[in-house]
């Protein structure tokens, strides 16, 4: 474990000058709708770790014991850079730029599973998306509609809710209606 932690530090030429772990982020926070308006999010979580970089930026860590989730899909690293650098910026009195985010996983086959935004777009366009989908699902979730939806099937396999799991109905439902 520490080896990866070290050879991951390592490889990152910008010195950290202050290390926040397991720091806090709780409030109300402000995302912005597909639409382009804004609204306030109650969120009470806790980030791993941020590092604070010399150059003024932030580095945001998210740990995993094993397996990393697919950074394509997975909300909690945007969510949580989103919310570190609100958290700073109230904090500190100064705005934040991101530099990166990770996942840093401590027996996976990929030590370092960076969040990389798709050609053309900056990690803000990433995180921009993110708030996006949260407020899409956090919608849904008030109209009623919170079927299960898992990115891959093979999540379904080690899910600890499987026998209460609704999803083998919802599939069939749909098959029914056509979609």
């Amino acid at each position: 474990i520490a080896y990866r932690v070290f050879a991951m530090e390592a490889t990152r030429p910008t010195p950290v000058v202050e290390r926040l772990l397991e720091f806090p982020l709780e409030g109300d926070f402000e995302f912005r709708t597909a639409e382009g308006t804004t609204r306030r999010v109650p969120i009470n979580a806790k980030t791993d770790r941020i590092d604070v970089l010399s150059d003024g930026t932030l580095r945001v860590i998210d740990y995993k014991s094993k397996n990393t989730p697919d950074p394509k899909v997975a909300l909690q690293l945007p969510i949580y850079a989103h919310l570190a650098r609100e958290v700073l910026q109230h904090t500190r009195g100064r705005k934040w730029s991101l530099a990166e985010a990770l996942y840093l996983s401590f027996e996976g086959d990929k030590a370092v599973v960076p969040l990389r935004p798709a050609r053309g777009q900056g990690l803000d366009d990433v995180i921009a998306e993110a708030q996006q989908r949260t407020v899409r699902v956090l919608d849904l979730i008030a109209e009623g509609q919170f079927p299960p939806r898992p990115a891959k099937k093979s999540m379904c396999g080690p899910c600890s809710f499987r026998t209460v799991c609704r999803l083998e109905i919802i599939e069939a439902s749909a098959e029914d209606a056509g979609e």
